[in-house]
């Protein structure tokens, strides 16, 4: 069955996303922007958006849910 490997989300300060992913959800830290939690789950790679997010009322939103 096939699985989702990464998830690419476009931010304004990939970096600091990273940073966040890390110190506070402690996900490991991949390099090229992407962090995880394990080989074998989905990764986040963070790429750099060149406009701030414009909300529109016909837009999806996504939540990540966590499990603890």
């Amino acid at each position: 069955m096939p699985k989702i490997e990464t998830l690419n989300l476009r931010v304004r300060d990939p970096a600091a996303q990273c940073r966040f992913y890390s110190d506070i959800l402690g996900m490991q830290f991949l390099g090229d922007d992407t962090v995880g939690y394990a080989t074998e789950e989905a990764n986040i790679r963070f790429l750099q958006s060149e406009l701030s997010y414009d909300p529109q009322p016909h837009d999806l939103y996504w939540k990540i849910a966590l499990a603890v």
